[in-house]
């Protein structure tokens, strides 16, 4: 289950990797493993 807080930004896949990069509408970004959650 994704985090409320992240489905309203876009979603960038690490090819390779479980990880994805999240950019938030005030600039930040943060990574988020969809196997570890």
């Amino acid at each position: 289950m994704v985090p409320p807080f992240f489905t309203n930004w876009p979603w960038v896949d690490l090819p390779g990797t479980d990880w994805q990069l999240v950019s938030t509408s005030d600039g930040k970004k943060y990574y988020y493993n969809n196997r570890t959650k």
